[in-house]
């Protein structure tokens, strides 16, 4: 019960999170990336929907990010202190936990905004098509292949069916049978394009 309450709380925090993130901020307060564990996707299983970051998505999967706060002591020279004797406050740092998961036959697309787009200048143009079919139907029909990295989007979830041998070590896990694209979102780097950069 009390890990139903967590996975609950974290849920709430990640939606929270996730709209401050998709107004365009810069991710320069990013805590560290891990995989999620066996249990963490055993807790999900009692999850019906998700609000997460798009990390990348496929014809068969798609790959996601909860992102949790936690505070830090300010990075602030003076001992945590400025010239006014004042105590600098903690700093936020966003941790994520990456989760991968099939998707279901059939998965159902949806987008709840209109993807901004450009014309031949570089002039932003709105898509008169898409707007008019947010309007009438409250989302547009779209397709895995119009799913890019930092969506912020909310999955429906599928547990998985019981009695089945999974084998040594392997947890079962949810399904994807829908998404629903929220929000554009900033584009997220994995661990492995982070090091690239570096070089």
């Amino acid at each position: 019960m009390s890990r139903t309450l967590g996975f609950g709380a974290l849920m709430i925090t990640a939606v929270l999170v996730v709209t401050d993130q998709a107004q365009g901020q810069k991710r320069d307060n990013k805590g560290t990336v891990i995989p999620a564990t066996p249990q963490d996707y055993k807790v999900l299983e009692r999850v019906q929907t998700v609000t997460a970051i798009i990390a990348a998505a496929d014809a068969q999967s798609v790959r996601f990010r909860i992102e949790t706060p936690r505070l830090v002591p300010s990075k602030n020279k003076g001992g945590g202190r400025n010239k006014n004797r004042k105590q600098y406050p903690p700093q936020v740092v966003l941790d994520s936990k990456e989760f991968e998961l099939d998707l279901a036959d059939g998965v159902v697309v949806k987008r709840t905004y209109v993807a901004p787009e450009y014309d031949d200048k570089g002039f932003f143009k709105v898509n008169e098509a898409d707007a008019k079919e947010l309007r009438s139907k409250g989302y547009i029909a779209s397709k895995v292949e119009d799913i890019r990295s930092g969506n912020i989007a909310k999955l429906v979830l599928v547990a998985p069916k019981r009695g089945k041998d999974q084998g040594v070590g392997n947890a079962a896990r949810s399904t994807v049978k829908a998404i629903y694209l929220l929000k554009e979102g900033v584009p997220v780097a994995t661990p492995n394009e982070k090091k690239k950069k570096k070089k």
